[in-house]
């Protein structure tokens, strides 16, 4: 009898687990419901000018919170560490943000707005309808990714720690990527971490003006770095409940947010690491409620807003110019999408055959391919007339699906995504205790916001070039460690049998 009470006290808790769950994810369903129904009603309330930009809105942020029910219901643990819910939520950003900027800024876009839509000047009506291809694309990739998903991961399951001799190849992998970077920049003056306002100032020597093998390494050696990164969190995630290795983790992502801070340069590498660190703490330590994961999701946000706007406007602008009107990432992303679409319907501007296959010619090096590459966001440049412009960079999804089919090719795109992450979380679902598994799937679900921001496949092409060779790497260098080593005994049990 005695025996049997600890058995007893865990079926207990695990019911009551269980009934916590399921009383949140009710209570989160009730109050969508009444939440939707009182927004509807408001609508009906409201003018035409108002209605056409706040239904495609409204209408995102309804897919997105179903879409994540869903998964909620099917897995009984709120859907963080899930590359598709990653995806949708960054698409989610990327959709309302410079609709809700539009209708602060009175239903026009201002003097901080993004200057392609400041010359365009839509009206309410006009963004309204074009921000309805936002949507079909959202639903495409979230009823793709829903159907074929199927299986939860195991969040219980712990990631097993990785062998030894897998450690040395990682620390000598990061010393001699940051070994390259030093020496780049000793020889010919670039670096990777130079303030925007050295570059606007035109004082630092771009990437650009290097030989284009010297490009094709420093890009991808950067992506590999991310990658050794991200394998060095989840080490340090896996020894959460010692102190000073948790002290050694909030170190490092604090040094890493004020570097950021005082450069004033490129956030992206900064934002995806603290992303790395809120899904592995939701997957390896304590599974975030949903009042939680709101408020650091918020929280997120508001940093990634404010590190931008005082990057690029504090120096200019008074302190209390809305962050929401002015020009940001999302607006800059939906305003190269508005420009192309005037420039097909409108202009006619022709385009170039290698546009629609810019995905696929992205993974051959240029050096073998027998014509030139064209990116879009090249060809999007010179059709501003050679602007010296950061905004065309990143030409987006919804771009891509203009020059081609507009709502057919934004609708195939948006399934084609959701078929590739659903296949990713399958294939991740059983191999969820791997160490180099998992540190591929949040590898993919960090980056999965390039497959709007950049193109449907453009995430592909770091798989070949950043990912694949980065695990290849540990793979092999532990391998061939652990036999120089030759140690006696019974080998130890691999960790890596998903990757095999």
């Amino acid at each position: 009898m005695t025996a049997s009470r600890p058995a007893m006290n865990r079926n207990t808790t695990s019911a009551s687990v269980q009934r916590s769950r399921r009383s949140e994810w009710l209570v989160a369903s009730l109050a969508l419901v009444v939440t939707l129904t009182a927004v509807l009603l408001g609508l009906m309330m409201v003018g035409d000018r108002e209605r056409a930009v706040l239904a495609p809105l409204v209408t995102e942020i309804a897919v997105v919170l179903g879409f994540l029910l869903v998964l909620w219901h099917r897995d009984r643990q709120l859907p963080i560490f899930d590359v598709g819910a990653v995806c949708l939520l960054a698409t989610l950003a990327y959709a309302v943000f410079p609709l809700i900027g539009f209708c602060v800024s009175g239903f026009s876009f201002g003097l901080l707005s993004d200057s392609r839509l400041v010359t365009r000047d839509p009206s309410a009506e006009e963004v309204g309808a074009f921000a309805w291809r936002y949507v079909l694309h959202m639903i495409a990739l979230a009823s793709a990714y829903l159907w074929i998903r199927r299986e939860g991961i195991a969040y219980r399951a712990p990631v097993c720690s990785p062998p030894r001799s897998m450690l040395y190849p990682l620390g000598m992998g990061v010393a001699l990527l940051l070994a390259y970077f030093a020496a780049l920049q000793a020889i010919t003056g670039f670096s990777v971490s130079v303030p925007y306002e050295v570059r606007r100032g035109g004082e630092a020597v771009e990437l650009e003006s290097l030989p284009l093998l010297v490009q094709q390494i420093t890009h991808n050696a950067n992506g590999i770095l991310f990658v050794f990164k991200l394998a060095i969190l989840v080490l340090l995630f896996q020894r959460y409940r010692s102190g000073l290795w948790r002290v050694a983790l909030y170190g490092w992502l604090a040094s890493e947010m004020l570097l950021t801070t005082v450069r004033l340069g490129s956030r992206g590498s900064m934002v995806l690491l603290l992303v790395a660190a809120v899904l592995l703490y939701h997957r390896m330590v304590h599974p975030l409620t949903l009042v939680r994961a709101s408020v650091v999701g918020v929280l997120a946000l508001g940093l990634f807003l404010v590190m931008g706007f005082a990057r690029d406007y504090a120096a200019d602008t008074p302190g209390y110019m809305s962050l929401l009107m002015a020009s940001n990432e999302f607006q800059a992303l939906f305003g190269t999408a508005y420009d192309v679409y005037m420039m097909r319907s409108v202009e006619n501007v022709d385009i170039p055959w290698q546009l629609h296959l810019a995905d696929f010619f992205r993974v051959i090096p240029q050096q073998i391919l027998p014509f030139e590459k064209i990116d879009p966001w090249v060809w999007y440049l010179e059709q501003l007339g050679g602007q010296e412009t950061k905004a065309g960079l990143m030409f987006g999804t919804i771009s891509e699906g203009l020059i081609a089919w507009d709502w057919v090719s934004i609708a195939a795109q948006g399934i084609l995504i959701g078929a590739m992450l659903a296949a990713a979380h399958r294939w991740y679902a059983p191999r969820c205790g791997s160490f180099l598994g998992t540190v591929a799937y949040l590898w993919l679900c960090v980056q999965t916001y390039y497959t709007f921001r950049g193109s449907s496949l453009y995430v592909l092409t770091w798989v070949v070039y950043r990912l694949l060779p980065a695990l290849f790497f540990l793979r092999v260098a532990s391998t061939v460690i652990r036999v120089a080593a030759d140690t006696p005994g019974k080998p130890r049990k691999s960790s890596l049998h998903g990757l095999s």
